[in-house]
């Protein structure tokens, strides 16, 4: 892994790393050919909804029931979920069971890029969130995944509101890729 683009991603906001792990994810599900049904639909409307919203624990509390590694929990009971109903939990780990595991690990790390740094702070460059874009990088690499290009998401910088940066919409971050 490149040294420049390890430095590159610490200056860009966490907003902005689930931006572009999003982007990762989607280019993994293309490259899969996989089909996007209502279930994989709302989940990536989910996890797109953190670039623009103004209550980031809010946004946690919803995708912990919907992660991965909680729907694949033994111990998950659905039915005592407070945020996803009983019905999206069997819905997601259908999902999860039949996409290719490293897509599933990808939604995982997305979600902890967001949610890392909530209650350890943001320190010099969000220790934590860079980490598991970091992973997120490794697994693109890994499976020979080309990268979003980062030029797209150096407006949003680490330095705007605490390292968490301002909001913005899909649409925003998707027509730069054109």
């Amino acid at each position: 892994m490149k040294k420049n683009l390890i430095d590159e991603i610490k200056s860009i906001s966490i907003t902005a790393r689930v931006a572009f792990g999003l982007i990762c994810l989607e280019k993994c599900i293309k490259n899969e050919k996989l089909f996007l049904n209502n279930t994989f639909l709302w989940l990536l409307n989910e996890m797109w909804s953190y670039t623009n919203t103004s209550d980031a624990a809010s946004w946690q509390e919803e995708m912990d029931e919907a992660c991965p590694e909680v729907i694949f929990d033994e111990r998950a009971v659905y039915e005592e979920f407070e945020k996803i109903t009983p019905q999206m939990g069997y819905e997601l780990r259908s999902l999860y069971d039949e996409i290719p595991a490293y897509i599933t690990r990808i939604v995982d790390e997305v979600i902890l890029i967001g949610t890392s740094n909530l209650y350890a702070g943001t320190g010099e460059y969000a220790k934590n969130s860079h980490f598991h874009t970091m992973n997120v990088i490794q697994i693109m690499e890994d499976k020979n995944i080309p990268l979003p290009s980062i030029e797209i998401f150096r407006e949003y910088s680490f330095k705007e509101k605490g390292g968490w940066g301002r909001g913005f919409d899909k649409e925003e971050i998707v027509s730069k890729l054109k």
